[in-house]
């Protein structure tokens, strides 16, 4: 299988984990405990970059 194919499956699954871990802080944000949004919306921010990163390279 091509390597390319590989990184463009891996690249758009975490994309879509990005917007999964932005669910916690929909959650925090509803309950007020505003001290756990950060390291979600940081996760969230890094695999969506990473997985941009990813597509553009290859």
């Amino acid at each position: 299988m091509r390597l390319s194919y590989i990184v463009n499956a891996i690249s758009l699954m975490m994309m879509y984990i990005s917007l999964v871990l932005l669910l916690p802080v929909l959650a925090a944000v509803i309950t007020k405990d505003l001290n756990s949004v950060m390291p979600f919306i940081s996760a969230a921010v890094l695999s969506a970059g990473l997985g941009y990163l990813m597509r553009e390279l290859v």
